[in-house]
């Protein structure tokens, strides 16, 4: 008679909540218990017998035994752990080692061995067959299935080799040059794990998607079992998404619009800190950011692209398992391009993408045109405007030309370039001259510059006055904020300005507890010239127009803070970069005729005799 094995699982829950109990035979009968009473725990000090005791009197009247087991134990898990019930016992006393194997169980003449097993023993196949006792036609993993680089995995029904690149089929054999890597939704390549990615990382990918099923295009990860940050491209639904989780959940963005098959897409995706951004092809970058606090992405897995290795469990909230259909042309993480071919660790099932037009990658860039060399080779001609392999750098004549003259600054634009004229100078290139006085004129991002010693910070009154003449409704006339370590302005809260909004003079500071806004009751851009005067005393501030008492206007800051930190110099007509040093208050330099400018006592003021310096401006009639 062949020998019956029982399978036994118990689960105890001892919490304060729980006090209950399970034990299930063979996977089957589940029998539940409940103690009568509410545990606060169990204390199992004592060690843990197998098969009997050695004083029967010692066990508590309720699970009252009198004799020990019969038979034969073949397995015991705890807690998740496998014991050797030889090596780990402390203890044997009247023990016999029990043959699983007496009975031949093994088939097809496979070897048996005793093993800490469900069944006791362990079939050991010859070559051709496979399954727990031999009796399927199949071959299991031996030293040396898979070639000496290759890694067998079993299956039910035999094994597979997880090959090299370029390696192949049964024993990683099959050789075959792949210039781009094709996946086939099985199949993935992986990589050497990610390195100083942690609070930022920028993925440069570009790939042709065959299909658009769902699938992984790049995945790397805290761990192989689900658990911990990951970040992640995939195919969802015919988009592009990207994945990142820091430890507090998910950030999730997807491409403004689906894909299409057989195309190739360049991608660029990147986490600063919680932000991340997500850009396909041409379209608008897409933006958010991860929920919670933490901003760390810890990567230790190896990077895989095209799909994952199936011995590996992914994030439950990925939702997607199954790999790309389609070809990874490159990739580059943190500006260190991936050799996708040399430096692949293992893959699977990864054949060559078959793309003999380079071309049609469209790798040249700001309008180049691509000429195809050979298949892996391609040559972009270029723009006048642009140069580089891929016509990806904007020639930059502000040093190939040095165009302007009399050390005007000069910056790359849309349209070519642009000369920053000092004072006392005009022209395309400030090659000309000339005189400036008390009324004066910006233009483009043009301002003027005086020393921050005419406007004290003290506790007196401040007063700026200034006469202007325009038809614009908008623009910056007076600026003051915080100095920044290397000069110029800080985008710091405390600031004071004077500007043009709607055709409405706007007054405002910030003491460091939130603006005071204060606005005219009348238009000023009407063409006639116009004196503004604004004064602050502590949070107080006072906006007057034209010296009449009927147009005053008042308000007061916010907070308890009375003086203004604001050190830099003082701008009149605009600043260097009005958006970013206004922080969008201002989107304009002024655009008019501004004259009798003072500072306290101090002025009429005039250019360039008492300015520090100054862009763009010009005499005003």
């Amino acid at each position: 008679m062949n020998d019956v094995y029982l399978d036994f699982d118990i689960l105890l829950r001892l919490k304060p909540e729980a006090t209950d109990g399970t034990l299930t035979v063979n996977e089957k009968q589940k029998y539940i218990g409940e103690t009568p009473v509410r545990f606060q725990g169990l204390d199992l000090t004592q060690d843990m017998y197998l098969g009997g005791v050695p004083d029967y009197s010692k066990i508590p009247q309720p699970a009252r035994y009198t004799t020990g087991f019969v038979g034969a134990i073949s397995q015991v898990e705890r807690n998740g752990d496998n014991l050797n019930l030889g090596a780990d016992a402390v203890t044997l006393e009247g023990i016999e080692m029990y043959d699983a194997c007496q009975n031949r169980p093994c088939m097809n003449g496979a070897r048996c061995t005793p093993a800490n097993s469900g069944d006791g023993f362990r079939c050991v196949c010859p070559q051709g067959f496979t399954g727990e006792r031999c009796d399927q036609q199949g071959q299991r993993c031996y030293p040396g299935a898979c070639g000496p680089a290759g890694r067998c995995r079993n299956l039910p029904n035999g094994f597979t080799c997880i090959c090299p690149m370029e390696s192949s089929g049964p024993g990683c054999l099959t050789v075959g040059r792949i210039n781009i890597p094709r996946f086939n939704k099985t199949s993935f390549a992986a990589y050497a794990a990610v390195q100083g990615a942690k609070f930022e990382m920028k993925i440069e990918l570009e790939f042709k998607p065959h299909s658009l099923e769902n699938g992984i295009v790049l995945y790397s990860a805290q761990s192989n079992d689900g658990i911990g940050d990951y970040v992640s491209l995939a195919l969802r639904n015919g988009y592009l998404e990207f994945r990142y989780n820091t430890g507090s959940g998910p950030a999730v963005l997807s491409s403004r619009r689906r894909l299409t098959v057989n195309e190739w897409v360049k991608v660029v995706a990147s986490k600063q800190g919680q932000e991340g951004t997500l850009v396909v092809n041409d379209e608008e970058p897409v933006k958010a950011a991860s929920p919670g606090t933490t901003i760390g992405l810890d990567l230790r897995t190896m990077l895989y692209i095209g799909g994952t290795d199936s011995d590996n469990k992914l994030p439950q909230n990925l939702g997607i398992t199954d790999g790309l259909v389609g070809c990874v042309a490159e990739v580059t993480i943190n500006s260190k391009q991936v050799d996708l071919i040399g430096s692949a660790v293992e893959t699977y099932n990864v054949q060559d993408c078959g793309e003999r037009n380079i071309c049609n990658r469209r790798p040249c860039l700001n309008g180049g045109t691509c000429e195809r060399l050979s298949s892996l080779e391609y040559r972009c001609v270029c723009p006048t405007k642009f140069t580089g392999k891929n016509c990806e750098t904007q020639i930059n004549v502000c040093i190939t030309k040095q165009p302007c003259q009399n050390n005007a600054p000069c910056s790359i634009t849309a349209d070519g370039y642009r000369c920053d004229c000092p004072l006392g100078y005009i022209g395309v290139h400030c090659e000309g001259t000339t005189p400036l006085g008390e009324k004066i004129t910006v233009t483009g991002d043009g301002f003027l510059e005086f020393d921050k010693s005419f406007l004290t910070q003290t506790e007196n009154k401040q007063i700026v006055k200034v006469t202007i003449r325009t038809t614009e409704p908008n623009g910056l006339i007076f600026y003051q904020g915080q100095a920044s370590p290397a000069g110029g302005i800080s985008r710091s809260k405390d600031y004071v300005s004077v500007g043009l909004k709607d055709g409405f003079i706007e007054y405002s500071y910030d003491l460091g507890s939130g603006p005071a806004v204060i606005r005219s009751l009348q238009k000023v851009n009407d063409g006639y010239g116009h004196t503004i005067e604004v004064t602050r005393l502590g949070r107080q501030g006072t906006l007057k127009i034209d010296d009449k008492q009927e147009t005053v206007v008042e308000g007061t800051s916010q907070g308890i803070l009375q003086m203004l930190n604001a050190g830099s110099n003082l701008y009149i007509g605009g600043v260097p970069s009005v958006e970013t040093m206004t922080s969008n208050r201002y989107k304009e330099t002024f655009s008019g005729c501004i004259y009798d400018i003072y500072f306290m006592d101090k002025g009429p003021l005039r250019a360039p005799e008492d300015a520090v310096r100054g862009f763009n401006v010009r005499p005003c009639s």
